[in-house]
């Protein structure tokens, strides 16, 4: 499975920045700081930028962060690393859209889509595809549809953050991250089991989407079915109505119809044979004449259909020609952002020859001359501003796409029509020659009308069973539908029913080996514990059998729950993907011994593979063992806190 990592946090807006360091210097990264320098922000900015939602990041929250809510065009950038394939990751605050950009090609669903992508945080439909989906493909986690409390939803890459981020929570006793939006499904135990599996073991993973699979098999074969059962009675309505008393297959209708063409055929070859005299008015002129000038209308239809194309053809065109600067424009705002963030150094209080800051008057320009303010610094943008240049192109990109899309499907229509009026061109010739042949014929009148009663008698007929044919396909086809789908829907059960029992024993082992490091981390850490497992029934922490523990133990129990799951995955291909971002473990009032000795279980993981992975963790001044002192990559204080005024 894959792994992530960050790189690089970088928060900017027009009153605060900030650019982290290296964060991926070490396996293990520390962040020191006292409280209140911004240790809870940095990771909230990286939670963020993962398409996470942080309330207090809202001015309309009641307690909310007021330098970053009251801060304007304020963005987050993360640079990440997946399988070790470099991004960025740019969201602007308080907006529901990530944009991604990269050197390389960005693969979206399988299929290359150039080097910059923008993709929605939230989904509005279930089948939208989203940043989480984006993100869960590249790590090759399969994006697994959930049905429970008579609803269905997508797990998505936040709700497997609940697992991953060890955010400061409140709940002695809880685990998991609070979900993003608290409801009664998000907060079941069901989903929070089902994340501990998927990012426990692949079968496991297989299994909900089996399941997933299997529910939307049910669905569709009930509708299936419900569709065949209201067509047979379309059918036996329609059978009434025609005159057919019996019920009759497909194969019997069309037996019948071939009967009556072949009886009229019959009936043809005797008209023609008693045609005798010539034509002695000109009754039959006029028919012909008739029929000509319907294929005068039809020719001219055909001549503004063919001029309708034409124009439709140089539209395609300039669309692609539009597209294509359009596209140009895009790779070139990419660039001058590229170049911005590397070599950024003019600002409108900037010497252009020295290079020093200069305190230059308001309404006067650096040399002293008098300037229009407004229009002097309109030649000096920020990232932010480039940033919505390039979301306007790319939304440009996909309105065209859209635009061209229709354009093709109009020509296509256009095709279709021209084809259409060609066919009645063809039969309308077809009827004049066969009008010009008959006109010099005629017998005698009682007898014709005769056959030609017999004809149209059996021509309805012919209507009745062709109309009645059609219907009967249609059911057939229904009949075809509703069968493939029960296969697929007992396929699906097989399946579900195969991989239950595997997963069932692959589930067992993994609650084993969790077992047996959480258990061995738990004994490190904690002097009086005797031993630490999980409950197979929710996965939920049971230390010394379940005997009541001090607060404390519960940070204890939290912390090396996260990192019994990152040891998993470097023993195991499971989908966890190899991160952890721990923010300030000893919010709860763990004594600084314990909290050491509970930190230094990280340096006791075990990694015989030399697999990458990534742990970003922060807490108080010399609140960790010395041994990892050399892993400090960034220090925060009172006086230097995470965000800086410009």
């Amino acid at each position: 499975m894959g792994q992530l990592s960050i790189h690089r946090v970088h928060y900017e807006g027009k009153s605060y920045q900030y650019s982290s360091p290296e964060l991926d210097k070490f396996k293990i990264n520390i962040i020191e700081a006292p409280n209140g320098s911004g240790k809870s922000t940095f990771f909230d900015l990286i939670y963020y930028g993962l398409g996470g939602k942080v309330n207090h990041f809202s001015k309309s929250e009641a307690v909310f962060h007021k330098e970053i809510a009251n801060d304007s065009s304020n963005f987050v950038e993360l640079e990440i690393a997946i399988n070790k394939e470099k991004y960025k990751i740019i969201r602007r605050i308080s907006e529901n859209l990530i944009t991604i950009l990269s050197d390389d090609e960005i693969i979206k669903q399988g299929k290359a889509v150039g080097n910059f992508l923008c993709l929605n945080i939230n989904r509005s439909k279930l089948d939208d595809y989203v940043f989480s989906d984006w993100i869960l493909e590249k790590l090759d986690i399969p994006s697994i549809e959930i049905f429970h409390a008579g609803k269905n939803f997508k797990v998505g890459f936040n709700d497997l953050s609940r697992l991953i981020y060890h955010n400061q929570g409140t709940d002695t006793n809880g685990i998991y991250k609070p979900a993003d939006n608290q409801n009664y499904v998000s907060d079941s135990a069901f989903l929070r089991k089902a994340i501990f599996e998927v990012l426990l073991g692949k079968t496991l993973v297989k299994l909900y989407e089996a399941y997933g699979k299997l529910k939307r098999k049910q669905s569709e074969h009930d509708k299936s079915l419900a569709i065949l059962n209201e067509y047979k009675n379309i059918v036996a309505d329609m059978h009434k109505q025609l005159g057919i008393k019996d019920v009759v297959n497909d194969l019997h209708l069309q037996r019948n119809i071939d009967d009556l063409i072949s009886a009229n055929n019959q009936l043809s070859l005797v008209r023609s044979s008693r045609l005798k005299v010539n034509v002695s008015d000109n009754t039959g002129l006029k028919q012909t004449q008739k029929i000509k000038d319907n294929l005068n209308t039809n020719e001219l239809e055909l001549i503004s259909i063919r001029n309708e194309i034409d124009i439709k053809i140089k539209d395609i065109g300039l669309i692609g020609q539009v597209i294509s600067r359009t596209r140009e424009d895009a790779f070139r705002l990419r660039k001058i952002i590229h170049t911005h963030r590397q070599l950024e150094m003019f600002t409108p209080d900037t010497c252009p020859y020295c290079l020093k800051s200069v305190d230059r008057p308001s309404d006067k320009c650096v040399c002293g001359s008098e300037i229009d303010e407004h229009d002097y610094r309109r030649y000096f943008y920020d990232p932010s501003e480039y940033y919505t240049l390039l979301k306007s192109k790319v939304k440009s990109l996909e309105t065209m796409d859209v635009a061209l899309s229709a354009a093709k499907s109009e020509l296509n229509e256009l095709d279709k029509k021209f084809k259409e009026y060609k066919d009645i061109n063809d039969k309308i010739k077809s009827e004049l020659s066969q009008v010009i042949s008959e006109i010099e014929y005629v017998t005698d009148f009682n007898d014709i009308e005769e056959i030609d009663d017999a004809i149209l008698l059996n021509k309805e007929l012919i209507s009745n069973y062709s109309q009645a044919l059609i219907l009967e396909k249609n059911l057939n086809k229904y009949q075809a539908e509703k069968d493939k789908l029960k296969k697929e829907l007992d396929k699906a059960k097989v399946d579900v029913e195969l991989l239950e029992a595997s997963s069932s024993q692959e589930l067992a082992e993994k609650v084993n080996d969790f077992n047996k490091y959480y258990n061995l981390f738990m004994r490190e850490s904690l002097m009086d514990c005797r031993k630490a497992e999980i409950n197979s029934d929710d996965y939920m922490p049971l230390i010394n059998n379940g005997e009541y523990k001090e607060a404390s133990a519960s940070v204890h129990k939290r912390f090396l729950y996260y990192v019994t799951l990152l040891q998993l995955s470097l023993l195991d291909d499971i989908p966890f993907p190899r991160i952890l971002l721990i923010d300030t473990p000893e919010n709860i009032g763990i004594d600084n011994e314990n909290l050491k000795r509970m930190i230094n279980c990280l340096s006791l993981i075990e990694n015989p593979k030399d697999l990458d992975y990534q742990v970003i963790l922060s807490t108080g001044v010399n609140k960790y063992p010395e041994d990892l002192k050399e892993n400090v990559v960034m220090q925060l204080s009172s006086d230097d806190r995470l965000l800086r005024l410009k």
